[in-house]
């Protein structure tokens, strides 16, 4: 999703503290690059306190003047009880993909892992699938990252696709609450006056597929997070019906 709902959709889950202090280990078969350019962007809400390290720099680390301190393994851990004890309160772990260790055994990619800390060393809390299909950025998985757990991280992310359907609802003119039509319907009305605009004609395939992106935003708040991993492709339509607008009439486009 790689436009304002994108945008609106990773600022609700961006929810990082400059008192945590987030490693980061490994490369996440490219997501580590994805993440450094996240990192650097203006528009975000938040911003972290985040560092890169290898494996062999594990053992250099600690807690500084940081309240907690949360590795996140992009490349996965076989096993938490090869983790040095680092001795830092309030220490986190969190793995993707890879090989990642369960009390039932190995698990396959796409999820995340979360551990602990304590008195009698790394402990596994529990387990959560990361959603797909959200585009090439991942947003996702950003979630995961700033998540206590993984129940944490499956009630965000139900709350984050709720905001997402109140937000095609503000374009699309369907809340019931919010008595108008819509963004979508103040541009048609106003193009009407425009002789350089046929609205009818520019305007159905946005508003066709804005509906489209609506069912599928619907349908994936009714089943839960688990259903919305086909929402990228709906998204990337909409960004091009959008782009053409532009490219091709003389209307002014919808974001």
């Amino acid at each position: 999703m790689n436009n304002i709902f994108y945008k609106k959709f990773v600022n609700t889950i961006w929810a990082g503290s400059s008192n945590t202090k987030y490693y980061f280990i490994g490369e996440g078969n490219g997501f580590k690059e994805k993440l450094k350019l996240a990192l650097g962007e203006q528009d975000f809400k938040f911003k972290i306190n985040a560092e890169f390290i290898t494996l062999d720099e594990l053992n250099t680390i600690n807690q500084g003047n940081n309240f907690q301190v949360r590795l996140v393994f992009l490349d996965g851990i076989a096993d938490p009880a090869s983790l040095p004890d680092l001795q830092i309160d309030r220490l986190t772990a969190i793995s993707f993909e890879g090989n990642i260790f369960t009390p039932g055994g190995f698990a396959g990619v796409n999820k995340v892992s979360y551990y602990q800390n304590g008195e009698n060393g790394w402990e596994y809390v529990d387990e959560a699938e990361i959603v797909n299909g959200l585009g090439e950025r991942d947003a996702a998985k950003y979630a995961a990252i700033f998540a206590k757990d993984g129940s944490a991280y499956k009630c965000n992310m139900e709350k984050a696709f709720k905001r997402l359907k109140y937000l095609i609802q503000v374009y699309i003119g369907e809340n019931p609450e919010l008595n108008f039509e819509g963004k979508l319907g103040q541009i048609i009305a106003s193009e009407r006056s425009n002789p350089s605009c046929n609205v009818d004609a520019d305007f159905i395939p946005i508003k066709t597929t804005l509906r489209e992106f609506k069912s599928k935003i619907d349908s994936c708040v009714f089943n839960t997070y688990n259903y919305c991993g086909n929402l990228d492709e709906a998204a990337s339509l909409l960004e091009i019906k959008n782009e053409d607008l532009i490219l091709y009439t003389d209307c002014t486009r919808l974001y």
